[in-house]
């Protein structure tokens, strides 16, 4: 039980986090220097359900002139902002790539997208919360759906994407790492010229929860019976095969 409610504050602290600072940048003071290391999205990466590469040169017909890293940022936020994505963590890779990744979203079992509010688990209605607003996110932790549940990380480097076979994203990590993430896009990447190659990774990161999951850490399934290719459809990212 205190496993269970550690997790939980894990969570409501990267819900919050992710709240509070979407739009801005966090202060700090003039020439202050801090020891806490950047977020970077593990490479690596942890093993995914599906995995698909896609094209720069697809961007580069759909969004026009793609020639630095922030050009494929910028392409890829408007991507994503047409599937109904409006809120999504920003994050460096290692070897100086980026990974843009979304909340945790439920889906169809085909890999459809849900229309409404029940499709992301963090959207609550602070009207309505009204002062009770962390009771609120303490309680929707508690009542998700049974159902399936998608993350997309759509990373852009120019190192071979390699797959830690070994380790899997949970849900709680997946939150953690949002919530570090940037909300707006990373001027310093338009000093990387994108070149031969850079590749685009679509990594789908799928999780069923049952009835007895609900106070587990849910891991990522290794294969459910949800095609690649519907996930690229039901996102819009077909185009860019």
């Amino acid at each position: 039980m205190l496993e269970t409610l550690r997790r939980t504050l894990g969570v409501l602290f990267a819900l919050l986090l992710f709240a509070c600072s979407e739009g801005a940048e966090s202060p700090s003071d003039e020439g202050e220097i801090s020891a806490k290391p950047p977020t970077l999205f593990p490479m690596p990466a942890p093993r995914p359900s599906r995995d698909v590469v896609l094209s720069v040169a697809r961007l580069k017909d759909q969004f026009g002139p793609v020639e630095t890293l922030a050009d494929a940022e910028l392409a890829l936020r408007d991507a994503l902002r047409s599937a109904g994505y409006h809120s999504f963590g920003s994050l460096r890779t290692p070897g100086g790539g980026f990974a843009l990744l979304t909340p945790v979203e439920q889906i169809y079992s085909d890999g459809a997208i849900i229309d409404g509010p029940e499709r992301w688990y963090e959207d609550f209605d602070r009207i309505t919360c009204g002062s009770n607003f962390l009771s609120c996110i303490l309680n929707g932790l508690f009542s998700l759906p049974v159902g399936y549940y998608r993350v997309l990380a759509i990373v852009v480097t120019d190192e071979e994407l390699k797959i830690n076979q070994n380790v899997q994203f949970s849900r709680d990590e997946i939150d953690r790492q949002l919530g570090a993430g940037r909300r707006d896009p990373d001027a310093a990447l338009k000093d990387i010229a994108i070149n031969k190659e850079h590749d685009v990774w679509f990594l789908v990161y799928e999780f069923r929860l049952d009835e007895t999951d609900i106070e587990t850490p849910i891991p990522v399934l290794p294969q459910i019976a949800i095609p690649a290719a519907n996930h690229l459809v039901a996102v819009d990212f077909a185009r860019f095969q």
